[in-house]
């Protein structure tokens, strides 16, 4: 059975997914991310995506760890893309909207 996802606190962490280049030395060891900026700690996997990792960071150093990790997209860590999480509300639909 899969791992549940981990539970998010946006009030006081912003989270990023990061995703890897198949070269990337951090998908083997994606925790050590934060050797490269110790405000940056590893949350887990997304989903069965071997390649895409979340983080998480205080989220008053959100902007500035949001900034440093799009920098080095395309460098010699590997890092293909970054995206920042933002919290969205789900709305269920009722039976008689369709």
């Amino acid at each position: 059975m899969p791992n549940p996802p981990p539970e998010m606190d946006h009030v006081q962490k912003a989270y990023f997914a990061v995703t890897y280049a198949p070269s990337s030395t951090f998908i083997a060891a994606p925790a050590s991310l934060s050797s490269l900026k110790p405000s940056i700690s590893y949350v887990g996997q997304v989903g069965e995506l071997s390649d895409v990792h979340l983080y998480s960071a205080p989220k008053n150093d959100g902007d500035q760890v949001a900034a440093f990790l799009k920098e080095r997209r395309g460098g010699s860590e590997g890092i293909v893309d970054v995206e920042v999480q933002i919290p969205q509300t789900r709305v269920k639909r009722g039976g008689d909207e369709l």
